[in-house]
């Protein structure tokens, strides 16, 4: 999992950020959504979900290296 760096956090507290910043926290967000997705894909194996298979297959595509984050602003 992707953590923000305490230099962000203090930058962060004290009012600043900027692109870097902004970049860190974007990633931070990308990685939690990866591991909740995650988790329903394991969740959904678990059960026997008919569509787990497609679940594993969607997460393994979004876990290729490379793979980034769509912008979306």
């Amino acid at each position: 999992m992707t953590r923000i760096s305490e230099e962000a956090i203090n930058s962060l507290a004290m009012g600043g950020g900027g692109d870097a910043v902004v970049g860190e926290l974007r990633a931070v967000q990308w990685s939690k959504h990866r591991l909740l997705v995650l988790a329903v894909v394991r969740e959904a194996a678990r059960v026997g979900h008919p569509h787990a298979e497609m679940a594993e297959r969607a997460f393994a595509a979004l876990s290729q290296p490379g793979y980034t984050a769509p912008n979306l602003t």
